[in-house]
Parts: C-alpha cells; structure tokens; sequence
C-alpha cells in the first residue's frame, strides 16, 4: 500500500508539472479548458461556441452512412440534429467540474482527418480518483474547437477506428478523365515521363505513376500521380477549390526503379506511399493540402528498414518549372500538385506542438524538398 501510494503521489506530482496551456482557443488544449469552464459556469452558448458540429456531423456519416457524407445538405442537417443533441443533454445534465483539475499528458495525429488532433487528458476529481480522456480536437481556420471523445473498444480504447467508404470503392466514371492533360502538364514541367500502371485491381480511384527519369540537368527521379484527381476530394466549407490533387515526390538518380526494387520494402516505400496517399481522401473522406502531416500508421513507424522516416508533410513543389503545382481543367477544376516530403517522427511532433508552417520553414532552412534523402538530418532533434 506504501508503494502504491507513492506512486500515485509521484503521477500527481508528474501532472502538475506539465506545462499549463492557456484557456483560449489557440491550442487544442487550450479549446477543451474552454468547454470545461463553459460547463463550470453552465453557460450552453460559450459550451457550443467550444464546439465544432460539422466536423462531427461529417465524421459519423462516415462512420454510419458513407454514401451520404458528401452531401452538403445531409450534412447541415446532421450538424443541426447534433447541436440540438449537445445543447438539451448538458442543459438537462450539466457536467460537474466543481474542484476538477485537468492535465494535459500529449496529443496524436487523428487519422479520420488531417485537421483533427487527439489530446489525452487526465482528470484530477476532488476524492483524488484520476480519469483519463482521449479528446478529439479540430482546427478550423485559426482557432481549434472540440469534438467528441475517441470511442472505447474491447480492444484498445486508444485506437481510433478507421472507415472506409464502402460504396464509392468502384471506380468512378470520370476515371483517367484527366489522364492526358496531366501528362501533358508533367512534360511541361517536369520534362519527358514514362507512365505506369502499379495496381492491379484498383479500388476508390485507379493511380497511376509518371516516372520522370534523371538526366544530367535533374540529377535525380520525380514520381507524379495520375488518377487521384478522378474524384473530388471532401474539403471544408471554403476550401472547395482544393478538391483535386496529385502528389510528387523525387528519388535519387541511383534510386532503383525496376521492378524487382520497387516490389521491395527497401527501395517501394515512396512509391507505396504515393499510392496509399492518392487513395486515403476518398476511402476515408477526408482532403489533402499543404501543411498536411500524414503518420505512418497510429505510431508513426519508420517505413522501412532502411530508413527513420515514418511520416510525411504535404508542400508545394519547388523541383519544377514555376507554375507547375497547378493545372486547370475547366473553370470549376484545377488540380493542384503536392509535393511529399518524408519527416522523422519529432518533426511530425514539432508540427503538432507549433504549427505546419513553422515545421516547413525549418525544413526550408536546411534545404530539404521534396528530393528524398534516407540520411538527410533531422531538423527537430
């Protein structure tokens, strides 16, 4: 009893010595001390300024109903449905946070939505029980609001499930709509390619891959997606211009292409991640932009053996002609062309803590792009 006593004392201890974010709604933290003063004062408006409905409107339809989460008016009216939800549930029930102190232990990339981080907390009651919350939190512009709790499983309460959009896996029949004004595009730009096919039975969008080879002017290969513009992308309300996208990422000119490499951890990982990448918007409903940090899996494992990178940061190509990131279609559809650039895991941690913009300004300094470097430094160590 001794022992265990202690060590509880020492987690107080620990707890209370983690930085305390301030009560506003410039930090994640910051939002979820914003709803529990909302709840202390019993103040249902402040409570639902807190809080972000579409966004959590758009993950249970997800969840529940995938072939209706596109639908803007579906949308609103699941948004409207779950306000009128939160506002008689806490007014009926308010939640008591007299003598509640909150504590702030981390936070982890939430995978449903590239916007969404999610914040452990821990929960100091009054007769000294601790309770521990996983909260998902979301930015929208500049300030972050509070969605619900990650939901607990019989397996692991941690673990943010992931849904896939079951009926939009067969292809869409805008399919290679755009493929030979991209290819077009890529020669303007990035010079001669050679197209392939790596899938086999494609699922959401079929992706294919320019292979721009090096020459003794571009010393290095550059890999352009085809394909993941076939379909619009789910973006937030403002940011419809941004629904098209295809990714780029260089390799070095010893880099191995043939198949036998690129069929190998070692050498398939970038192009691996090319096609995941292409694919992950429209299996999960979500979008891809700039200043986009995407984990390796809930941990951010290194990709592969050869290598300590287990995440990537979307940017705008600079190994290209000057206009390269961008191809208009039509008057309602351009394409914009996102460079991926692997990140070890504290560069992804600097970016949750800071912002995206400051991670890529650091990156920028060292002269890190989208050319694929296994040895390069890491700039966050």
């Amino acid at each position: 009893m001794a022992d265990e006593q202690a060590d509880y004392e020492a987690f107080i201890a620990q707890l209370r010595a983690l930085p305390r974010p301030a009560m506003d709604l410039t930090t994640p933290e910051g939002a979820i001390l914003c709803l529990e003063d909302a709840y202390r004062r019993r103040d249902i408006e402040a409570a639902v300024a807190c809080k972000d409905f579409e966004v959590e409107a758009v993950l249970l339809l997800v969840k529940t109903q995938p072939d209706l989460a596109n639908d803007p008016e579906i949308q609103a009216k699941t948004a409207e449905v779950l306000e009128l939800g939160f506002r008689k549930e806490k007014t009926g029930n308010w939640p008591e946070m007299d003598g509640m102190e909150s504590f702030f232990a981390g936070r982890r990339p939430g995978f449903q939505d590239l916007a969404i981080v999610i914040v452990t907390e821990y929960v100091l009651t009054p007769d000294g029980s601790i309770e521990e919350n996983h909260l998902q939190v979301c930015k929208r512009g500049n300030e972050w609001k509070v969605l619900s709790a990650v939901e607990a499983d019989s397996e692991d309460s941690r673990v943010q499930r992931h849904y896939g959009w079951e009926g939009d896996k067969a292809l869409p029949e805008t399919t290679g709509k755009g493929r030979d004004a991209i290819a077009r595009h890529v020669e303007a730009f990035w010079g001669p390619s050679q197209f392939v096919l790596p899938e086999g039975e494609a699922e959401f969008v079929q992706v294919g891959v320019h292979i721009v080879p090096a020459t003794p002017e571009r010393p290095y290969h550059t890999l352009i997606t085809s394909g993941m513009s076939d379909r619009a992308m789910m973006t937030p309300e403002g940011a419809e211009e941004y629904r098209f996208a295809e990714l780029v990422i260089s390799l070095p000119a010893d880099w191995p292409l043939d198949a036998e490499s690129l069929a190998s951890e070692e050498y398939g990982w970038p192009l691996q991640q090319l096609l995941f990448l292409a694919r992950m918007p429209h299996q999960f409903g979500t979008w891809l932009f700039g200043e986009h940090t995407v984990p390796n899996g809930e941990t951010a494992e290194p990709f592969a053996s050869n290598t300590e990178f287990g995440c990537v940061i979307l940017a705008t190509p600079v190994l290209c002609q000057e206009g390269g990131d961008e191809l208009k279609l039509d008057d309602e559809s351009t394409i914009h062309f996102l460079s991926v650039i692997p990140i070890y895991r504290e560069e992804m941690e600097f970016a949750l803590n800071n912002s995206s913009g400051d991670l890529l300004e650091k990156l920028g300094e060292a002269d890190v792009s989208e050319l694929l470097d296994v040895n390069r430094k890491n700039v966050c160590a």
